[in-house]
């Protein structure tokens, strides 16, 4: 009966696993505009922007630091994190990668405005374009720079590995008895 039980919760992690991992994926290949803002793009307003979720994405969290400010005059840069960054663009859009860890938010500043991005699973590069950056002049503002930001570690990754740890050991303990 305990081999039963153990067999079933073993298959109930591998299945919420198997869904969480699928969901990732999808995610992975595309960012989604959490919403503008005026100002600068600093840790408070970024914040404050992930807390009110204009466009109610599920999943969000709060980040914990600046990685990294590109000023588009330099194009490139080493983060805080150690990875390597770069931008090509052309006139009011372009792209961004890093051979660092995947990137979750990023912000693209241009005018008095800024633009954040969230991607649940991270990217290492993505397209930006000024043009969702609200402008009084009905033109897209020219990019000031694009930040990278450090997210704080997402509660159900933790809650899930907690969960497939406990499956393995109950599967362990199940199979001593």
């Amino acid at each position: 009966m305990k081999l039963r039980k153990t067999k079933i919760i073993v298959a109930t992690c591998a299945v919420v696993i198997t869904l969480s991992l699928a969901t990732t994926a999808q995610a992975a290949i595309m960012s989604v505009l959490v919403g503008t803002s005026g100002g600068d793009d600093n840790i408070t307003a970024v914040n404050t922007l992930i807390t009110n979720n204009p466009n109610s994405i599920p999943g969000l969290f709060a980040v914990t630091d600046l990685d990294l400010k590109i000023d588009t005059p330099a194009m490139a840069g080493l983060g805080m994190s150690g990875a390597n960054y770069s931008i090509d663009s052309v006139g009011a859009m372009g792209t961004w990668k890093t051979d660092g860890a995947p990137v979750h938010y990023y912000s693209i500043k241009g005018g008095n405005n800024f633009a954040l991005y969230f991607s649940v699973a991270g990217l290492t590069s993505d397209m930006w374009d000024t043009s969702v950056i609200p402008n009084g002049g009905g033109k897209s503002p020219a990019l000031s720079h694009i930040s990278f930001w450090k997210p704080v570690p997402e509660p159900s990754i933790v809650a899930l590995f907690a969960l497939g740890l406990l499956g393995l050991g109950l599967s362990r303990r199940g199979k001593r008895n």
